[in-house]
């Protein structure tokens, strides 16, 4: 069963059932259509680092970095990344390098990387110079083939032409599991793609014992000689202009995804969401009530709670995850699953629920209230005309007034002044302590964006499906809720 479905309190068996079968089929929906999301980036000016996930990786073997690039001796260095329970998440992906190969001599069948099972018989590869096996249609040319079992179960994409050797040079493989097939770029440009529809994924190989840059899982294949600058690894299939972009724009700068994605699909009650750096959360008001979340990259879902009596808002500091119930009570859990904590009870009409990651806010009535993330006694921070969404951020507390003129007052309790007159349209605001985004529910359906020291506002971007009930902002991306759709979407700011 899914983690955080089992011990569900409130629900019958056949509803938990129903909960695990829906989070399934909607994860598909979102791995499948997923938008280019980056999960992991090795930059190398910090030995190993992972500046998104935290996935650090261990430079072995004699492996150092030096002015932003590893340094492999092709005679034993290569590089160990913790991303196989990642690889075992995707159904779609996007690989990318930027590399530097000293020479092609000695080097048949040396890795770029080798995401392997130990003994050679799953594997994803990508070498800079095939040595001709398994009926390639070039040999001493770049490839990339997932396997399994070896030889026989190879899916491959093999270039005409040779690696460069002793330049940069930006190296890309996608993987379509819609569309069936695996594409291979060199500086931006398609050299290769599958050529019989693909059926394995990285998903498909299960959990790999290693992800390795600069070794081969076969000990009879050469270590790869050379530098790598940038190795970064996306959960979806990036499109031919977004690694045209990338590769232009060089392996300092990560490119935003050019339009929105689906996060989920099948999701028809959501009553409030959340985000943070890598997913969104969201309260679905049913008769089995409950929490979910679902990453922003892969769509995968997950039931953090159900059994819930009419949750409603939701919001979120990246390490708990808040919501209210019956409008009347306040509940926390980790956002990784766990137990669940009444904050504060015997309130009355809670409408929206926001945090800073030291307080919550929320309105009631014609107040805003609030009080320490811990729990406590809450407290009356302002009374006033409410017609809608509230947001805070940093700095400053935002809501907006019958007629549609948002307010911002400086926390705690500074007064308040009118920021910008918007529209009765207006159904979601968030900040990310630079802009006020701005969600209006009027055709064209356009998401604003507003910078919270006051200015004229800006086309954040255009919806191009549908209308929009909920919006949330993390800090590398903006998602709202569009229930023509059914769907949650997401797109990088």
């Amino acid at each position: 069963m899914l983690a955080g479905v089992l011990g569900l309190v409130g629900c019958t068996p056949e509803q938990q059932l129903q909960l695990e079968q829906d989070a399934l089929s909607s994860s598909r929906a979102g791995l499948t259509l997923g938008g280019s999301s980056l999960l992991h980036r090795y930059s190398f000016t910090a030995g190993g680092t992972d500046s998104v996930s935290a996935a650090h990786a261990t430079l072995e073997g004699g492996a150092t970095t030096v002015n932003g690039e590893v340094i492999l001796n092709g005679a034993g260095a290569y590089v160990n990344l913790p991303i196989t329970g990642t690889l075992a998440s995707l159904q779609d992906a996007t690989f990318e390098a930027w590399v530097k190969w000293d020479s092609a001599s000695g080097q048949t069948w040396a890795r770029i990387f080798d995401f392997n099972d130990g003994v050679w018989n799953k594997s994803l590869v990508l070498t800079p110079r095939n040595g001709g096996l398994d009926s390639g249609p070039a040999v001493n040319t770049p490839r990339f083939s997932i396997f399994s079992p070896a030889i026989s179960g190879e899916e491959q994409a093999t270039s005409a032409t040779e690696f460069p050797t002793g330049a940069l040079t930006h190296v890309a493989v996608t993987m379509d599991s819609v569309a069936r097939v695996n594409r291979l770029y060199i500086d931006g440009v398609q050299v290769a793609q599958t050529t019989t529809p693909t059926a394995l994924t990285p998903a498909s190989l299960g959990t790999l014992a290693n992800a390795w840059l600069g070794r081969s899982a076969y000990s009879a294949d050469p270590f790869f000689k050379g530098s790598i600058s940038e190795f970064r690894v996306h959960g979806a299939a990036l499109s031919s202009n977004d690694l045209t972009a990338s590769y232009q724009a060089g392996p300092d700068t990560v490119m935003a995804p050019g339009t929105e994605h689906v996060v989920i699909y099948g999701r028809t009650d959501v009553a409030g969401m959340a985000a943070d750096t890598t997913s969104v959360y969201w309260v679905e008001n049913r008769t089995c009530g409950q929490v979910m979340k679902a990453s922003l990259s892969t769509g995968r879902a997950q039931v953090l709670a159900s059994g819930r009596e009419n949750p409603s808002a939701v919001t979120t500091d990246a390490t708990f995850v808040y919501w209210v119930e019956n409008g009347t009570t306040i509940f926390k859990m980790p956002v990784n699953g766990g137990s669940i904590t009444s904050l504060a009870s015997g309130l009355s009409g809670i409408g929206q629920l926001v945090t800073d990651g030291a307080e919550l806010f929320w309105t009631q009535g014609g107040s805003i209230l609030h009080m320490p993330v811990q729990g406590g006694t809450p407290a009356i921070l302002y009374t006033t005309a409410l017609a809608g969404p509230l947001a805070v951020d940093g700095h400053h507390l935002y809501w907006m007034q019958p007629g549609g003129t948002i307010v911002k007052a400086a926390r705690p309790g500074g007064p308040a002044s009118s920021l910008w007159n918007s529209s009765n349209s207006t159904t979601g605001i968030a900040s990310d302590g630079t802009d006020l985004f701005i969600a209006e529910n009027l055709s064209p359906y356009d998401i604003l964006r507003l910078p919270v020291g006051g200015s004229q506002w800006a086309l954040a971007f255009a919806v191009r499906y549908g209308n929009i009930t909920s919006l949330a902002v993390g800090p590398n991306r903006v998602a709202w809720f569009d229930p023509s759709l059914g769907a949650i979407l997401a797109k990088g700011k």
